[in-house]
């Protein structure tokens, strides 16, 4: 869809990254807005990161297993399912930032890598 263009898999990366995310914003029937929107927030920032792992290891499967690991963690680690974020999580947003950025880097590296091997 995007063949031709300097920064395709960039912009692949945000679309797929925000779609990834929004889809999360159906949990909002089940939970709070406050506890959907840093949902949203972890789900974008994995989501750029899972690209990232993906093009780096060349198989869909990491990234796949990656997810339900993370699931299956959140599954097992709430134990009270009355439990919903009423107020913002500060750590929680910062380490979803650190995986955002994590992504953006390793996004950046496969780039740039490809680049290289387009110049040769």
């Amino acid at each position: 869809m995007f063949s031709g263009r300097k920064n395709a898999f960039i912009l692949a990366t945000i679309i797929s990254s925000v779609a990834f995310a929004m889809i999360h914003f159906f949990n909002l029937f089940e939970q709070t807005l406050i506890g959907t929107i840093m949902q949203v927030y972890f789900a974008l920032a994995i989501g750029v990161c899972y690209v990232g792992i993906y093009m780096l290891s060349g198989t869909l499967l990491i990234p796949v297993l990656l997810h339900g690991i993370v699931d299956a963690g959140v599954f097992l680690l709430v134990t009270d399912n009355n439990a919903v974020a009423n107020s913002v999580n500060w750590i929680q947003m910062g380490l979803s930032t650190l995986i955002l950025v994590e992504g953006i880097v390793l996004v950046i590296i496969f780039q740039k890598k490809k680049d290289k091997e387009g110049d040769t």
